[in-house]
């Protein structure tokens, strides 16, 4: 099963010896479609939206909060609805995998390739 989740930050754990953890928010999400074992999931992100998204909005019958979408992997979910979070009560360590790598401030030459003049 997968879950869209954000990264809030990392700490450590407070035992013999210290293990750094990843803290991980999971996001609010609903499910739209259902179809071959993958998930059409609605999510809500803090941007603006354009009416292409407003008609999936209106299609799916989502507030407007609603206004990002992506595609999962859905073995446990059976219904329409709110994303199924009880597979994730029993667990203790997640396996996660992210879009970019975190790469700081940086400046418009490691940025954007500028190059250094003539």
């Amino acid at each position: 099963m997968e879950f869209l989740v954000q990264k809030i930050g990392m700490s450590r754990t407070i035992d013999a010896n210290s293990t750094p953890v990843t803290l991980l928010k999971v996001l609010q999400a609903k499910v739209c479609q259902l179809e071959n074992g993958k998930a059409l999931v609605a999510y809500a992100m803090h941007k603006k939206h354009n009416k292409a998204i407003e008609g999936q909005q209106k299609k799916y019958q989502l507030s407007k909060e609603f206004n990002h979408f992506a595609t999962l992997k859905a073995s446990q979910q059976k219904e329409l609805g709110d994303l199924d979070l009880s597979a994730l009560e029993t667990l203790k360590r997640v396996k996660a995998s992210f879009k970019t790598k975190g790469r700081g401030f940086a400046g418009v030459m490691k940025r954007w390739n500028f190059q250094g003049g003539p």
